[in-house]
C-alpha cells in the first residue's frame, strides 16, 4: 500500500531509504495543502555531502518503520526524479 497515515511520526533529518532498503538521503521538509492541511508530499536532502533535493508526493512513500521513512522507488528511480531547490521551511 502507497501513501502515508496522518497519524504518522515524522521528524526532520530522518533517514529515508529506497524500495531495497539502502539509505538514500535524509528528510529535510514535508509540505502539507494549504487549505486542507494534509501532507501532499517531501524534499529529501541526498548526495553527496546533502547538497541535492528532490521532493517526491505522498505516493512515493509506503510508510514509515522504526524511525525510518521508505520510499517506493528503487534509488535509480530515485535519480531520475527531477530535483528540486532547497525548501525555506521544514513543516
Amino acid at each position: 500500500m502507497r501513501g502515508i497515515d496522518a497519524g504518522t511520526q515524522m521528524r526532520l533529518a530522518m533517514p529515508v531509504v529506497e524500495s531495497q532498503g539502502r539509505a538514500i538521503g535524509k528528510l529535510e521538509a514535508w509540505h502539507n495543502d494549504p487549505l486542507t492541511g494534509r501532507l501532499t508530499g517531501l524534499t529529501v536532502r541526498h548526495g553527496l555531502f546533502g547538497r541535492k533535493f528532490t521532493r517526491v508526493t505522498t505516493e512515493d512513500l509506503t510508510g514509515v518503520s522504526n524511525g525510518v521513512l521508505m520510499l517506493a522507488h528503487s534509488r535509480g528511480a530515485f535519480k531520475q526524479l527531477p530535483g528540486c531547490d532547497a525548501p525555506t521551511h521544514g513543516r
